[in-house]
This record gives C-alpha cells, sequence and structure tokens, in this order.
C-alpha cells in the first residue's frame, strides 16, 4: 500500500475521532437541555446556564476549526482533501475495489468508485477540490466567529 495512503487512513481515524466526539459532546449538550425544559424547579435565570452555553459554543466552534486548518503540523479534514486533490493516484481503484473483496457487494465496486473518479483509474482530484472549496465556504462563518470572537475579542 502506498505510504501516503497509510498516513491518510491514521489521519482519518484521529478526524473521525474528533468529529465523533464533537458530535456526543452535542448529544450531552442537548440533553441536559431537555432535563432543564422538563424541570420547572430550573427555571429561573443562572450563571451555568450561561457558563454551559458560552463552552458548549466555544468547544463546538474550535472542533470544526480544527478540521479547517491546513499547515504541515495539523492533522485536519481540509489537510486530507488538501493533500488527496495534490496526490489522487494514491487513492486508486483498486486500493478501492479491494476494500469490497469477498463481500455480498463486491461486484458493485466499480461502479461505485466511477461517482468519484470520473471513471479513471484514481479519485478525481477536481472533485476533492470542489469539495474542500464548499467545505471552507460553508465554514467561513464559523472560523471568522472563532476568529473574532473565541480565541480573540475583536472590535
Amino acid at each position: 500500500m502506498d505510504t501516503r495512503l497509510k498516513k491518510w487512513i491514521r489521519w482519518l481515524a484521529v478526524i473521525h475521532d474528533d468529529v465523533q466526539q464533537l458530535l456526543v459532546n452535542q448529544n450531552i449538550f442537548w440533553e441536559v437541555q431537555e432535563i432543564i425544559k422538563n424541570n420547572k424547579r430550573v427555571h429561573k435565570p443562572s450563571s451555568f446556564y450561561q457558563y454551559l452555553g458560552d463552552t458548549y459554543i466555544s468547544h463546538v466552534t474550535v472542533g470544526i476549526r480544527r478540521q479547517l486548518k491546513i499547515d504541515q503540523t495539523s492533522i485536519s479534514f481540509a489537510r486530507l482533501l488538501t493533500e488527496i486533490a495534490k496526490h489522487p493516484s494514491s487513492l486508486n481503484r483498486i486500493y478501492y475495489k479491494n476494500l469490497f473483496k469477498g463481500s455480498v457487494v463486491e461486484d458493485l465496486a466499480d461502479k461505485q468508485f466511477d461517482k468519484y473518479s470520473e471513471k479513471g483509474a484514481h479519485i478525481s482530484a477536481s472533485m476533492v477540490q470542489n469539495d474542500l472549496a464548499q467545505l471552507k465556504s460553508v465554514s467561513a462563518k464559523i472560523e471568522d466567529f472563532v476568529d473574532k470572537r473565541v480565541a480573540h475579542r475583536d472590535k
């Protein structure tokens, strides 16, 4: 297996765990909100509620921002996409088809890979670049919020 692909697989595990933890924390936050909502005795102003909301927003937005960082020291979803776009031949049809070897859907591997490769031997760099551009576009406001309100206090 290509050494670059091995690295990406390791990164993907880190990215997966990071995003999964954000989702677990989201669930916990909203479960606590439901507990508060259903307990009329605690329906009163509280600095704890402000703290809880502020902490949740900071944690989630920084977690999202972490997945957008692209530099040589970061493991992030955006960096992974950037590297795949630069080296698409590392993510090839042979590797993908081997993931399905011996499964009941083995015969679907080529058809599935065609969706991401434009029927080529490796993943489509332009599709990955488009995904990265879309990720950056939809997350720009979060990144700006973190930079101006969470990490710093801009005017």
